[in-house]
């Protein structure tokens, strides 16, 4: 029985360090995108199309990592 909940408890930790990578990438995703709102607002395109450019990466790294669950 032990070992059923010992298992469970992996299955649970390993979840919750996937999910904590979810997080933390999908704010990195926000706040590229929130930058180049700003930076079209001031007029800078180039910085914008580079840092949306920076967050579709981000979420394209994140869509293969999290495919799997």
């Amino acid at each position: 029985m032990k070992a059923e909940f010992d298992a469970i408890k992996e299955s649970l930790d390993e979840f919750d360090k996937e999910r904590e990578v979810v997080i933390k990438e999908s704010r990195g995703i926000l706040k590229n995108a929130k930058q180049a709102i700003y930076a079209l607002h001031r007029g800078e395109i180039a910085d914008a199309k580079r840092l949306l450019a920076d967050a579709l990466k981000i979420k394209d790294a994140l869509e293969k990592k999290v495919a799997n669950n």
